[in-house]
C-alpha cells in the first residue's frame, strides 16, 4: 500500500476523498477506547508477591504481570497498551497508565502485598 504521496493535485484528490473513512475510523476506534476506559474507571488490582520484612520483592512485578491481573480480572488490556516507567520491585501502591487510544488514557491502582 502507498503510504507516501508526492503532493500533486491527483494525489490530494485521492487524499481528501479518502479522508472522511479514515477520520471514521478513528472516531470508532476512540468510542471503542473510551467504552473500554469507563469500565476500567476505577478498577484497583491487587498482587500479593513474596517479599522480604523490608518490602522487597523476590521477583519484580511487570507489564506481564500487570495484563495477567486484568485478564484475571476479566479485561483483556494487550501488553503494549501498559505502560510502567520500570518493573516494581517493592511492595506498597502504585499508578499504571494505559493507553488505550492516542486521545484516551487511563491510570490504574496497583497494590502489590507480601504474601
Amino acid at each position: 500500500m502507498k503510504k507516501a504521496l508526492r503532493a500533486s493535485e491527483a494525489n490530494k484528490k485521492v487524499f481528501e476523498a479518502r479522508r472522511a473513512e479514515i477520520e471514521q475510523k478513528n472516531a470508532e476506534s476512540k468510542a471503542a477506547a473510551e467504552a473500554i476506559a469507563s469500565k476500567l474507571s476505577g478498577t484497583a488490582l491487587n498482587l500479593v508477591r513474596q517479599a522480604s520484612q523490608e518490602g522487597k520483592l523476590y521477583g519484580s512485578v511487570t507489564v506481564r504481570d500487570i495484563a495477567e491481573a486484568f485478564k484475571e480480572a476479566g479485561h483483556e488490556i494487550p501488553k503494549s497498551q501498559i505502560v510502567m516507567t520500570s518493573a516494581i520491585k517493592n511492595t506498597g501502591e502504585y499508578t499504571v497508565r494505559i493507553n488505550l487510544h492516542a486521545e484516551v488514557t487511563v491510570k490504574v491502582n496497583v497494590t502489590i502485598t507480601r504474601l
